[in-house]
């Protein structure tokens, strides 16, 4: 297994200044229905318009292409790059090796899950599950150092 580099299109509302104007562009960038879009809005309604809401995750290269090159007219709209776990050898021992998905609600309000925040990847069976706290690592930062 590796990991290769996953774009999830994130969106911060606060910045948004027409919502359906912006979710048509990118359901139409993405070459997706509109519907699920909204539906992920409804689902964050309750999170202050400040946070960002993943959008479209893993989004493939010719849309990235394609948002990448119109971003300047999207405000709100950001690209968020995260490591993706890619299984090799066509799937030999991958009931040893377990698979990842997205925490559930349930797991983030859980003790085990504490400083899991909603969109991350986690290991649901295997090996994945059984060494979750090292395999995640830590989350990173951002320096700005360089600007001064």
């Amino acid at each position: 297994m590796e990991n290769r580099p996953a774009f999830h299109l994130m969106l911060i509302r606060e910045d948004v200044s027409n919502i359906d104007e912006t979710v048509e562009s990118l359901a139409k960038f993405c070459q997706v229905d509109t519907a699920p879009l909204y539906d992920i809005l409804a689902a964050s309604e309750s999170l202050p318009r400040f946070i960002p809401i993943r959008l479209v995750a893993d989004v493939d290269r010719d849309s990235l292409a394609r948002i990448e090159a119109q971003l300047f007219r999207l405000p709100g709209v950001f690209v968020q790059v995260e490591p993706k776990r890619e299984y090799q050898w066509n799937g030999v021992a991958a009931h040893l090796m377990g698979y990842m998905s997205e925490v559930s609600e349930v797991e983030l309000k859980s003790e085990s899950y504490r400083g899991y925040m909603r969109g991350e990847a986690v290991g649901k069976v295997g090996v994945e599950k059984a060494f979750e706290k090292i395999l995640h690592g830590k989350r990173g930062g951002v320096s700005w150092r360089w600007m001064r």
